[in-house]
């Protein structure tokens, strides 16, 4: 059996840090505040395109890392560690997906649906989530969820309403995602991937997305439950 348990998250401070390099935006993240890493993404100036940069947090100051990413892009889905991380996805809706092992970066399996502006979750360079986002020829949200292994990506489990940008966070297993829009729709709902009890009882390896609460309106503070399960 299962039991849910739901708590509030707690509340906490921002303090400055060290500041990176060179300014830019809509690139891939993972790891802690002492230990974090962040690559690629779009730098206005002075290159005024995607930068294939990665560096390193030391929970004081940033250092460049001992390689860049292959392919160079923006608005695409990362996860993982400083020493064990995924990008995927990204800028002119590819398929591409990058593996970093600490000190370099290696082209792996692609997806089965290139996009971009989607979301990623994952706390692992081995086990990532990527749904939702924009894929062509259309403009528009798509709803695809896929789920990869350490080698490989898998359709699982789509979006219960179609999505793009918007926020993300926890692990491939029990994770959120939050805001984001549909072809200029502004979403209210926030929205957690979870398993599939009924389906795992009978030894089926099943998740899928559900309504969490509603965001709260501009200019109020937003509340993101935790919710946890635990195997009895």
């Amino acid at each position: 059996t299962f039991k849910e348990t739901v708590l509030d998250a707690a509340l906490g401070t921002w303090a400055s840090g060290g500041s990176i390099p060179a300014a830019k935006f809509y690139g891939g993240q993972g790891g802690t505040n002492t230990a974090g890493i962040i690559f690629s993404g779009y730098q206005p100036s002075p290159a005024g395109a995607a930068v294939a940069e990665t560096y390193e947090y030391n929970g004081t100051a940033w250092t460049d890392a001992s390689a860049d990413v292959n392919t160079a892009r923006e608005s695409a889905g990362s996860s993982g560690t400083q020493t064990s991380a995924l990008f995927f996805a990204g800028s002119s809706k590819v398929a591409i997906t990058e593996s970093w092992n600490g000190s370099t970066w290696t082209e792996v399996g692609d997806l089965n649906t290139g996009r971009d502006n989607l979301f990623g979750l994952g706390v692992l360079g081995t086990q990532a989530l990527a749904t939702g986002g924009r894929a062509s020829p259309s403009p528009d949200a798509v709803a695809v969820t896929e789920q990869w292994d350490g080698s490989s990506w898998t359709e699982v489990g789509d979006l219960n309403q179609t999505r793009k940008w918007g926020g993300s966070c926890g692990t491939y297993t029990a994770g959120a995602i939050a805001g984001g829009g549909d072809s200029g729709e502004t979403p209210t709902k926030a929205r957690e991937y979870r398993p599939d009890f009924d389906q795992y009882k009978m030894g089926v390896d099943s998740y899928g997305f559900a309504d969490s609460q509603a965001l709260a309106e501009p200019g109020q503070a937003a509340m993101i439950q935790q919710v946890s399960y635990k195997q009895t």
